[in-house]
């Protein structure tokens, strides 16, 4: 169980704040069903979840810690772009990737997409607006976590791993 003030990531929603816990009064809930109220920190409203048995996941926001070596492996981090010439193999793709919840899988995406997003553009084409779209949510759900674990605002987690990555770059 959470506690009340905790910071969570949940499902494909990014970090949620642990206000409460409440029984929401909808219809098929049952009285007195514990449940979560969150608070989404980089999008608005508010979002009841059971206490027990949740249907979405959710972990808590990784620590400094882990964020610092997290953005130290990111060039570590090899991929080998997925490729495929139909959006439901793409789309199947993406979704199981992201269903891991792994914040080196989110990498991973970013660096894919960001991949194919150079070769597209050399040849003159772009890469198709559901990769695209997949990138944001890997970028808003990494860069969320990450400005919640660093104390650092959200808008600035692109350039703070920009600047990580050009340091061990001059240190090798």
């Amino acid at each position: 169980m959470f506690e009340i003030g905790s910071r969570i990531m949940y499902g494909n929603t990014g970090v949620c704040e642990v206000e409460g816990y409440a029984t929401p009064d909808l219809p098929g809930i049952p009285r007195g069903t514990p449940y979560y109220r969150l608070r989404p920190l980089f999008q608005s409203g508010t979002i009841y979840c059971p206490v027990e048995q949740p249907k979405v996941f959710m972990r808590p926001v990784m620590s400094r810690e882990e964020a610092e070596e997290l953005v130290s492996l990111i060039p570590t981090i090899s991929v080998e772009p997925f490729r495929s010439g139909r959006l439901q193999e793409l789309s199947e793709h993406y979704r199981r990737v992201l269903g891991t919840h792994s914040t080196t899988d989110l990498v991973e995406i970013i660096k894919s997409v960001y991949c194919k997003k150079r070769e597209a553009e050399a040849s003159g084409r772009r890469v198709s607006q559901l990769e695209d779209r997949y990138m944001k949510l890997a970028e808003e759900l990494l860069h969320g976590e990450l400005s919640v674990a660093l104390g650092i605002p959200k808008d600035e987690v692109k350039d703070y791993i920009a600047r990580r990555v050009r340091e061990a770059r001059t240190e090798e």
